[in-house]
């Protein structure tokens, strides 16, 4: 069972890599380190903090931004150039063709976040600022997040196009990651139907902000094992859920 969906993952890595998504990567990277240079001349606890929160954001909304981006486009591609059709006239399953897809470009995106994490070494090397391991922890959180963001923009494009699927995506993202404050809001709130309403919506929302472990770097504080065990589970249950999910609905769309 596991061959076809290795041949499958290998293929998409190759695919991705030749379709020139590593040139996001040098553009980003040549900004990034022009603007952290920019900022060379402060304090150097100013330079700490403007470098690693600049770098960190900047890095998990491309980072995200792919992951959308790249699961998305995933069927549109393969619809218009009629390679689906191949693939499944042979013996693989709709299962196997998924998890091989799913398995490759979550490759791709640790190949992407190895450079990323490359170059924002390289900067803070050259910009004389120290190496925290908390400040790593954030690129692991980022890691979790875009493979639970994979799975959910496989749901999207199960059943719509790349348009829909990547505003459902992008609405998903930013709603989890507002949820906190909705929280916050729930609490001050009168409106039983705000409170009902925002109620379905935590529960049926994965708390992205989980994941999210940039401030602990910026304050050089440390990620305990609570939270790192929490932010794992909740990535791999929701990214499970979504994945079964498309699985359900791919199996009865039709290509004919």
């Amino acid at each position: 069972m596991m061959r076809p969906v290795l041949i499958i993952a290998k293929n998409t890595v190759i695919e991705v890599l030749r379709d020139r998504v590593l040139y996001f990567l040098l553009v980003f990277s040549i900004l990034f380190m022009l603007l952290c240079f920019a900022i060379g001349q402060l304090s150097y606890d100013e330079i700490f903090r403007l470098s690693v929160s600049l770098g960190l954001s900047g890095i998990h909304l491309c980072f995200s931004g792919l992951t959308i981006f790249l699961g998305c486009s995933l069927f549109y591609r393969e619809i218009e150039r009629k390679t689906i059709y191949t693939l499944l006239a042979r013996p693989v399953s709709r299962t196997q063709y998924l998890m091989g897809k799913y398995f490759g470009l979550i490759s791709v995106l640790a190949i992407l976040l190895t450079g990323f994490i490359f170059c924002f070494t390289l900067v803070e090397f050259l910009l004389g600022v120290p190496f925290l391991i908390t400040t790593y922890y954030s690129f692991l959180g980022f890691f979790l997040e875009a493979c639970l963001l994979l799975s959910v923009t496989f749901f999207f494009s199960s059943y719509s196009k790349p348009f829909m699927a990547i505003t459902g995506s992008l609405s998903f993202f930013l709603i989890g990651h507002w949820i906190s404050n909705l929280e916050f809001l729930m609490k001050d709130s009168e409106s039983i139907i705000f409170k009902s309403v925002g109620s379905v919506v935590v529960r049926l929302i994965p708390h992205l902000e989980s994941l999210n472990w940039r401030s602990n770097a910026v304050l050089k504080a440390h990620v305990n094992n609570v939270d790192l065990s929490f932010g794992v589970y909740n990535s791999v249950v929701w990214s499970v859920l979504f994945f079964t999910l498309s699985i359900i609905i791919f199996r009865r769309k039709d290509f004919e």
